[in-house]
């Protein structure tokens, strides 16, 4: 009886691994069952030894490209670690060391962080007596390097809400390692260790082709006009009476509904036509609008327009821009709630951050640690509550 008790989990466990992957092959498919197109983007680097975060960004994808199903984010970590131990004691001391480390990867489209933890044990170590002479000797060991990580894969696939990867914008991520390092046997020792960390960092968009887009469609442009209503235009050629035009909304930037058809309004000539849609109370954060023409040829989409409700939310200037040790955000409208404000390198290093939190303001003022020399720079914002993240260029001098 045991063995069928320890079998039972065994299985369980690989039936609802079946049925997520298969879910996941659903969501990622197209039309018919049909295998999506992908972009890719694809990047590697050393992580500096004295930076333990390293920032990201990628194009978002252009709806006007297909309709975007899946977003698979990999990251392989390679990370090579080297330790220095020395007894300071006056008698043999047994050591043992016990290294913590978590590779956290956080940004657009992540509720949870993609990471990976590792604990690994070193040692015993028997080292005798101090013999004054530093890094040598048989009080004195050298430890690695060793491959705690030899493209450690960490993963994740995002299906269920691709919204924040659509635009014309871009996508940010945070590779930040942290971890601890105890030794134990005796107080009395010299330690250290340093990394050399790989990162390979890879983004697939997975998408479904539009159909054939409505050539005949020119200018079609989504204008918020008023706290609660959108102006859709677009101008025709050649029209034809036995044409049709459905207008969509999308929320997600995948799953269209139609909300209103317009009729041809004339024959072989150029026609304007408008519509307004009214916003509703839940509408937020980002619309996605398109035209579809319905001929007797055929049907056909027009690319698809953005409109970003909260986009003041997200408008802010800096200055001074060249700056010293002191700049300046201000926002178009008041802002309410935590801001994180990071400072970036042209390397990606991120070399300062701080929290802020607002209470119906459009200016702060961030003062610099002497620490940030001369150069180019990044200012990144980010809600924590929203995720919406910005960046601007800052001169230092």
């Amino acid at each position: 009886m045991k063995q069928h008790y320890t079998k039972i989990p065994l299985f369980l466990l690989f039936f609802t691994f079946l049925i997520y992957h298969s879910n996941v092959k659903a969501q990622c498919s197209c039309s018919g069952g049909a295998a999506p197109l992908t972009v890719v983007y694809d990047t590697s680097g050393l992580i500096p030894p004295a930076n333990d975060s390293t920032i990201y960004n990628f194009p978002q994808f252009n709806p006007s490209t297909g309709t975007l199903v899946c977003v698979n984010l990999e990251a392989w970590v390679t990370a090579i670690v080297r330790m220095r131990l020395e007894n300071d004691e006056i008698y043999p001391i047994e050591y043992r060391i016990r290294y913590n480390r978590t590779d956290r990867i956080t940004g657009t489209g992540l509720s949870t962080a993609m990471q990976n933890s590792l604990t690994k044990n070193y040692g015993p170590y028997s080292l005798t007596e101090s013999d004054g002479n530093y890094f040598s000797g048989t009080d004195f060991k050298a430890i690695g390097p060793d491959t705690v990580l030899n493209n450690k894969l960490i993963s994740t696939t995002i299906s269920s809400n691709v919204a924040p990867f659509l635009g014309n914008g871009v996508v940010s991520y945070s590779y930040r390692v942290s971890g601890t390092t105890q030794v134990t046997g005796s107080t009395n020792y010299i330690f250290s260790i340093n990394s050399i960390d790989r990162l390979r960092f890879r983004l697939t968009y997975q998408y479904c082709p539009n159909n054939l887009l409505a050539a005949s469609i020119k200018e079609f442009a989504a204008v918020k006009k008023s706290a609660d209503a959108v102006q859709l235009s677009w101008i025709t050629e050649n029209e034809e009476k036995t044409n049709s035009y459905d207008i969509e909304v999308s929320k997600d930037g995948r799953n269209y509904k139609s909300v209103i058809t317009k009729i041809a309004v004339a024959a072989n000539a150029a026609a304007n036509y408008q519509h307004i849609y009214n916003l509703a109370a839940t509408d937020g954060g980002k619309l996605f609008f398109r035209i579809k023409q319905k001929t007797i040829q055929g049907t056909r989409v027009s690319p698809v327009q953005i409109l970003v409700l909260d986009e003041a939310t997200q408008s802010f200037t800096v200055y001074p821009n060249p700056a010293h040790k002191h700049f300046n955000i201000e926002w178009s409208q008041p802002q309410t709630g935590p801001i994180q404000v990071e400072v970036v390198n042209s390397m990606g290093q991120q070399v300062f951050s701080k929290n802020y939190n607002l209470n119906g303001n459009t200016l702060m003022s961030v003062d610099l640690p002497n620490t940030i020399g001369p150069g180019l720079y990044y200012i990144k914002t980010k809600d924590p509550q929203t995720k919406i993240q910005q960046l601007t260029k800052l001169v230092i001098n």
